[in-house]
């Protein structure tokens, strides 16, 4: 192995988990590493003196362009848009990171959704690698004091969302698992007492399955929506637990075992209450998964929605 090979080698998973957490699509994230190598490989590495910043660099300029491309692609977008899932281990980070690292959760890769490219750069690059605002300018080709206006400014935007990030906590990981074990068994009243009262739920089927085409607001709103939803049960479903980006996620699957929908959650702030509810129709987001649900643990045995 050259000593390129190595280098860059040793960055991977830190180059993976940026990109992710800046374009929010494991796919994306695989198109921009592999990117970063080739251009490694052509910027004769023996000369670079922080072969680190260097990647990272290459990988931030790639990933605000993408960043500025998908913007104008989910313009036409149907419905609201959420990350790709991270589901069991089909994916190149270790589970450790991923169950201490509230950056890589679903809920906070949702509300990075609300920065601009830059904004979300600049906060990625200072909250999940810890870096200085002298080195985000250098990164991004800007002032030290416009870059410190960034990454406030992004804070600023975080704080003034309902659904909060809260740290991952044994309460939090205990009200995930009821809370989806209820939704799993179509047990309404645990759901919501469960909710909080300003609780939103996002589906994203992407215009290619049924889906709700809207945001729907308010606890008593989603709960009824969601008692609705079980008392239809338009076919049999198998409910199974999967990990969704190292938190509880549920996965309802057809009897063939095809995916369904696949369901993340975000907490309120002081993490006593489901505040946001996800759920992920769009076959091309569940299709990376499919390996990991297939092999899921089963959560509710022999029951079935039918």
């Amino acid at each position: 192995m050259t000593t390129a090979a190595v280098a860059f080698g040793a960055e991977r998973v830190r180059l993976w988990a940026t990109a992710y957490r800046m374009l929010g699509s494991a796919a994306d994230a695989e198109d921009a590493v592999q990117t970063v190598w080739l251009r490694w490989l052509e910027a004769a590495p023996s000369s670079v003196e922080n072969p680190t910043a260097w990647l990272i660099t290459t990988l931030t300029r790639l990933c605000i362009d993408e960043l500025r491309s998908a913007r104008r692609r989910r313009v036409s977008y149907v419905g609201p848009w959420l990350p790709e899932p991270l589901v069991d281990d089909e994916h190149p980070l270790p589970i450790e990171m991923l169950e201490r690292d509230e950056s890589l959760s679903l809920a906070h890769l949702v509300l990075l959704e609300r920065l601009g490219p830059v904004e979300r750069a600049a906060l990625v690059l200072h909250d999940a690698l810890d870096w200085s605002h002298a080195e985000i300018a250098r990164a991004l080709g800007k002032r030290e004091a416009a870059c410190r206006q960034l990454v406030a400014r992004a804070r600023r935007r975080l704080a003034a969302d309902p659904v909060a990030a809260p740290a991952r906590s044994p309460r939090t990981a205990e009200l995930g698992r009821r809370f989806l074990t209820a939704l799993g068994r179509g047990d309404v009243p645990t759901l919501l007492e469960s909710l909080d009262a300003s609780a939103v739920f996002l589906t994203d089927g992407g215009g290619r399955v049924i889906a709700a085409l809207n945001p729907i607001r308010g606890g008593e709103r989603v709960g009824r929506f969601l008692a609705g939803v079980i008392a239809k049960r338009y076919e049999p479903l198998t409910a199974r637990a999967v990990v969704v980006n190292g938190a509880p996620g549920l996965h309802l699957a057809h009897p063939d075992g095809r995916p369904y929908a696949l369901f993340g959650l975000g907490f309120s702030a002081d993490g006593a209450r489901v505040a946001a509810i996800y759920a992920i129709r769009n076959p091309d987001k569940l299709s990376r998964a499919y390996a990991a649900i297939r092999t899921g643990s089963a959560l509710i045995p022999r029951r079935k929605f039918e």
